[in-house]
């Protein structure tokens, strides 16, 4: 069967985070039963040597890759995939070398308010000066409100988001959008490992092991993916039926689309 439906895997090469102001609303560090931790290299190896070349590896789930003490290793490792990082971003400058022409894109999260908002611009600008046209493409994103006028005359592409879930009362919210086909895209085609090695249905927040699907040290991705776990929940999303899926999904209404 393989790793049918598969487009994007969202790989947690480490659950630490070097932002000197943590985010006031992130759940992820806030956690008490979140445990840090990086990823083994062997394991990012046994993780490329499984999936199709041409898949988005996204690295992000609950910490910043740009912590991950072996970053330039992992993304040479993932070399055929589109490689996406998604960050804080205020170490891009200093780590440039490890970035420029080893991943296809990074993603930086904007804020407001934030007090490191200068650093973290500083550090982006920084960035683009050295890598000039070379890859990766920076794009930022803003979750809720904030002014990225400065962003915009660096002639960088804008990223709105409102949150999706109701669960955290500390972001902005707005509806959900639901697709045509009425099945979460996230479930369908990205789910998550941890830098464990713990595979999850997608990279919801999930500090309860809510959404678990399996273990790579016990089975392979392709097993799991074809588990009858995971096919038990696909067929409740297909009749509509979020409530008879995962217990994470009973609790979330976003459907993978982000609202701007």
């Amino acid at each position: 069967m393989g790793l049918a439906g598969l487009s994007q895997l969202n790989v947690e090469l480490t659950s630490r985070c070097h932002r000197q102001t943590l985010c006031a609303f992130c759940f992820h560090q806030a956690s008490p039963d979140l445990k840090f931790g990086d990823m083994p290299l062997s394991l990012v190896r046994d993780i490329r040597r499984q999936i199709p070349s041409g898949i988005v590896a996204q690295f992000h789930r609950d910490g910043d890759p740009l912590t991950y003490p072996h970053l330039r290793e992992a993304l040479d490792i993932f070399d055929g995939c589109i490689r996406s990082i998604v960050t804080h971003g205020e170490t891009l400058a200093a780590q440039a070398d490890e970035l420029i022409e080893r991943c296809e894109s990074v993603t930086v999260s904007v804020f407001s308010p934030d007090p490191d908002a200068d650093i973290q611009y500083e550090s982006v600008r920084e960035f683009l000066a050295e890598k000039g046209d070379r890859l990766p493409r920076v794009l930022i994103k803003v979750v809720g409100e904030a002014n990225v006028s400065r962003y915009e005359a660096l002639g960088l592409p804008i990223m709105r988001r409102r949150l999706h879930t109701a669960t955290n009362g500390k972001y902005v919210k707005s509806v959900p959008m639901m697709p045509e086909h009425g099945v979460c895209t996230d479930f369908l085609s990205k789910p998550a490992i941890s830098w464990e090695g713990l595979v999850y249905q997608c990279v919801r927040f999930d500090d309860t092991d809510a959404g678990y699907l399996g273990n790579l040290a016990e089975q392979s991705l392709e097993d799991i993916w074809n588990g009858p776990r995971r096919q038990a929940w696909l067929a409740a999303h297909v009749q509509g039926r979020r409530d008879l899926a995962s217990p994470r999904c009973a609790s979330c209404t976003y459907y993978g689309v982000p609202v701007a």
